[in-house]
């Protein structure tokens, strides 16, 4: 009974991005489209729950769409003007993850935030600015995870148990890629 409400869970999950974010994942991918058109890059970052084979290039299924980015603020030297950087973070608090996006920020790329950003009296910020991801980038796409991760509460479990984060980051990307692809491929793009 616990795996059925699981998967009910994350089904609502799903139905409440499809509802609420369809409008910031069309502009994000909009974005993407252009950029891509224009020859510059689009790079992914999750510090999240979202494993990193997900995304890997040679993963099969993966459309190629985007270039990882690794979790260093020298790598954010890459990103340059007209480029598009995702990040997925669940609460966005880190004073690095900030960093990060205000850099690629100012050397002239969007910036989109995939996460489930809190109240700051709930998870205080860790940068000195007392500013999150969510603060510093164009564009937040809302996974509507909840603050603890965990779905499934039950009086004998001490914390909330079995996150959704992971999927919902995963979900939220490929949706994005598939809007981008749709977009490029409406375009007559043929690099897809």
């Amino acid at each position: 009974m616990l795996a059925e409400r699981y998967l009910e869970l994350a089904t609502g999950l799903a139905q409440k991005v499809v509802q609420q974010e369809m409008p910031s994942i069309r502009k994000a991918a909009r974005w993407c489209a252009q950029a891509h058109r224009a020859g510059k890059r689009l790079w992914h970052l999750d510090i999240g729950h979202f494993p990193p084979s997900e995304t890997a290039p040679e993963r099969e299924g993966n459309p190629g769409l985007f270039t990882p980015l690794t979790y260093r603020l020298e790598d954010v030297q890459k990103v340059e003007q007209g480029d598009v950087l995702v990040f997925g973070s669940i609460l966005g608090v880190f004073a690095l993850s900030v960093d990060i996006c205000q850099q690629a920020r100012a050397r002239g790329a969007k910036v989109v935030y995939i996460g489930s950003p809190v109240d700051k009296r709930v998870v205080p910020p860790q940068h000195p600015s007392g500013k999150r991801v969510a603060d510093v980038v164009d564009l937040v796409i809302h996974t509507h995870v909840p603050y603890t991760d965990g779905a499934l509460t039950e009086a004998w479990m001490p914390t909330p148990a079995c996150p959704l984060s992971g999927f919902a980051n995963a979900l939220v990307f490929w949706m994005l890629n598939a809007e981008v692809l749709r977009l490029l491929k409406a375009e007559g793009s043929k690099s897809v």
